[in-house]
């Protein structure tokens, strides 16, 4: 579920290194058809297996990284439910471990509306060489996945995105003194 790193393992004990724990979900699958989704039930049992790990020390901060396929189809309905698993996730991990959470992002397949797909993306993916990519290209490619990146946009205010574009983007998060940096490759397109 989860692990432990010490930032600085050159730091002298009683100095100011700091710990972030990182939780990492992916595949999730949130279905919004009342199917059941087994995760949204398990946000107090991460919580607690988080907390007994760390039952002497708290970490400094605690990152979520939600690393594809969030949704089953990506569906907004798909992501107002992860929304909801999520607030109880922070919620939980907050009561326990008293850590502020962040939380990153990458899609997956899975986050893909093809719904929404037109034959311009189309024809654009059956065209694509790697000599002739640009912007417009990836954005247009990437229409699919609108309701993941309005999901990201509201639960990712606390990132701040050092670099992005054609389908890359670098973030970090800050922390105390500290940050962590996450290169994020978007290849679900």
């Amino acid at each position: 579920v989860g692990w432990r790193r010490q930032l600085d393992d050159r730091a002298p004990a009683g100095s100011d290194a700091s710990t972030a724990l990182i939780v990492h979900l992916s595949d999730i699958h949130i279905k919004a058809d009342g199917t059941e989704n087994p995760i949204c039930n398990r946000a107090a049992a991460i919580a607690n297996a988080l907390a007994a790990r760390f039952d002497i020390t708290k970490p400094d901060a605690c990152i979520i990284a939600l690393t594809g396929d969030i949704a089953y189809s990506g569906d907004s309905k798909e992501y107002d439910v992860a929304t909801t698993f999520l607030g109880a996730l922070r919620a939980q991990i907050n009561a326990r471990l008293k850590t502020p959470t962040h939380l990153v992002t990458t899609p997956g397949n899975h986050d893909c509306n093809f719904s929404n797909e037109t034959s311009v993306r189309t024809t654009i993916l059956e065209a694509l060489t790697y000599d002739r990519i640009d912007q417009h290209i990836v954005d247009e490619a990437t229409k699919v996945q609108e309701n993941f990146r309005a999901f990201s946009a509201v639960h990712e205010k606390q990132l701040e995105t050092v670099y992005e574009a054609l389908g890359v983007s670098v973030a970090r998060v800050k922390f105390g003194n500290r940050s962590l940096r996450f290169d994020r490759y978007n290849t679900a397109w």
